[in-house]
């Protein structure tokens, strides 16, 4: 009978891998009939596989990756003969990434086989898709990190890109990637997202993806599609927020975005009005008890021209002193909250003030 592992792993390595992957409580009884001899389920796309049956799966898995990765270590190139090694390789990790999205090791191992030209990147990227829609797969940074790799080695680098100081070895702006493939990566982010809470790693991706997006289109013919896509983005986010008022994650993505577009040299490109300070404001002052949306508003703070002049809105002021009639409505434990809050807005303006005033008089 052929084991788990290569049947997870066969069924991950056809041109068509499986959109979603779900992991099912239980045992494989609790799922799929008696007579049948499969221990997961393949339906419209989604691979369902029962909890207690990845476990066993996985120690089969760590074994055959274990022995395999030794023999690999002594094969510089691909070499036919030894395709059954590759398979197990392929398969092995496959499942253990399923289990184990944060094992480093068997993603550099398939980094390697990419290298070497025995898996296929961009079948690579849909394989990575349908483990990023696990629970524990949305949340592990070196996933994300891995698409990133994957993307920079599918398309070529952008000769018309200048390298900025503040951009690291992860960035994908100096690469000439499609449109299409960016709102893929979006779309990748939102359903993580979705899946994992408060997902940083998620969010960061996005900005990566999106201020690739601004800076090839910027001096391209496709400003107007971009635009759009740009403006489906903000009030894509500032919906996601005000629909998750504890997801700061987004909030500093919103933030971020609307940084780059300030900083954008085309006209057409950065909307005309974007103010994530208003956005803030308004959340604050309906929800003074949540502490992010506090953190939110002083982020927003730092972008916009209030904070050359150490000011804040009149609102935010009355909230800040605690005015009654903003704070009528809330219990007492609330309000507490919201006392406590203020004080530390106000630190952080006390902090900030002074290094405004230190920046100016050394500029004199």
């Amino acid at each position: 009978m052929t084991s788990f592992v290569v049947r997870i792993g066969e069924v991950l390595a056809q041109n068509n891998p499986p959109l979603a992957i779900d992991i099912l409580p239980g045992d494989v009884s609790a799922w799929i009939p008696e007579d049948s001899d499969c221990q997961f389920l393949l339906q419209e796309g989604n691979l369902g596989i029962p909890h207690k049956v990845l476990l066993r799966g996985y120690i089969e898995a760590v074994s055959i990756f274990l022995r395999s990765k030794k023999a690999l270590s002594s094969i510089p190139v691909a070499i036919e003969e030894h395709k059954d090694l590759y398979a197990q390789l392929t398969h092995s990790t496959s499942v253990i990434l399923i289990a184990n999205p944060a094992h480093q090791t068997a993603l550099n191992v398939r980094k390697r086989l990419i290298a070497m030209g025995l898996i296929d990147a961009q079948r690579e990227l849909r394989v990575m898709a349908a483990i990023l829609s696990t629970r524990e797969g949305a949340k592990q940074s070196i996933l994300w990190h891995h698409r990133r790799w994957l993307l920079r080695r599918l398309h070529p680098a952008n000769g018309e890109y200048t390298i900025d100081e503040d951009d690291d070895e992860d960035t994908l702006c100096s690469y000439a990637i499609p449109t299409n493939a960016l709102q893929i990566e979006l779309s990748l982010s939102t359903q993580a997202s979705e899946t994992y809470p408060r997902n940083y790693f998620a969010w960061n991706h996005r900005y990566r993806c999106i201020s690739t997006l601004v800076n090839i289109h910027e001096a391209a013919s496709e400003r107007t599609a971009l635009r759009t896509i740009v403006l489906q983005e903000i009030l894509q986010t500032r919906k996601w927020i005000e629909l998750h008022i504890s997801d700061y994650s987004a909030m500093q993505y919103y933030c971020r975005l609307s940084n780059i577009l300030q900083k954008s040299s085309s006209d057409d490109i950065a909307p005309v009005e974007f103010t994530p300070l208003e956005h803030a404001t308004a959340l604050l002052l309906r929800y003074p008890e949540h502490e992010s949306l506090w953190v939110y508003f002083r982020s927003a703070w730092l972008l916009s021209t209030y904070a050359e002049t150490g000011s804040i809105p009149a609102a935010v002021s009355r909230l800040m002193f605690c005015d009654p009639k903003l704070l009528s409505g809330l219990l007492p434990e609330k309000k507490l909250a919201v006392e406590n809050h203020a004080q530390r807005l106000q630190s952080f303006m006390d902090r900030t003030g002074s290094d405004i005033l230190r920046k100016l008089h050394n500029n004199l």
